[in-house]
């Protein structure tokens, strides 16, 4: 079976994206953890998908 580690990575952002960031936070009602988790694997669905399209 296979365990997931957790693992971290620091970020460097501007005030102002970290001010987006915290608004789109509130507004989904999650925490920042969440948010990030589920931005980062949306983009990697895009890349994933812009990938395959592009080996056809």
């Amino acid at each position: 079976m296979k365990r997931n580690k957790k693992k971290s990575i620091t970020i460097r952002i501007t005030e102002s994206q970290y001010k987006n960031m915290i608004d789109a936070v509130i507004e989904e009602e999650m925490n920042k953890s969440e948010f990030i988790r589920e931005s980062i694997q949306r983009q990697l669905q895009k890349i994933r998908r812009s990938n395959r399209r592009n080996l056809s």
